[in-house]
């Protein structure tokens, strides 16, 4: 795969200034463009990190949108003919799936968590049926430091 990184600083936009960078990617005789703002002036230090960024950004956009239209949360349906309506619903639509992204983060690292403390769990137990600790392991035992950390 091929790509060209162009761009231009210092566009005037409504008072305000905007850089901008083009991506060019060709790939089996298929050229995609890709096209980023930034407020960040753009050097050619920088323009593969912010064209990352933007490459990022637009996932992270293009899939919440597509979760919106396609997964239960119906954004094809009018629920209302009020523009200001139409942009109340759509913003709380933005609210709950940020909410459900949280809650679905969240309950993934409970089940992971929940999993690890079972198999340390466990892997103690059968510890204790079939080790006999000796005098040698208790005194080791007592001269080391030892410091257990739990991370999230």
């Amino acid at each position: 795969m091929k790509s060209i990184d162009i761009w231009v600083n210092d566009i005037s936009y409504q008072n305000h200034s905007l850089n901008m960078v083009e991506l060019k990617e060709m790939k089996d005789d298929e050229e995609k463009n890709f096209v980023f703002l930034s407020s960040i002036r753009i050097m050619s230090s920088n323009v593969v990190e912010i064209r990352r960024f933007g490459r990022k950004r637009w996932k992270i956009e293009n899939e919440g949108f597509n979760v919106q239209k396609n997964k239960g949360y119906e954004l094809e349906h009018m629920y209302s003919r009020d523009p200001n309506g139409m942009k109340n619903h759509y913003l709380l639509e933005q609210i709950s799936q940020m909410i459900r992204q949280l809650y679905d983060k969240r309950v993934k690292k409970l089940k992971l968590l929940r999993s690890s403390i079972k198999r340390m769990s466990s892997l103690l137990l059968e510890a204790f049926r079939n080790k006999v600790l000796t005098g040698e392991d208790i005194k080791y035992v007592n001269l080391t430091k030892i410091q257990i950390r739990f991370t999230t």
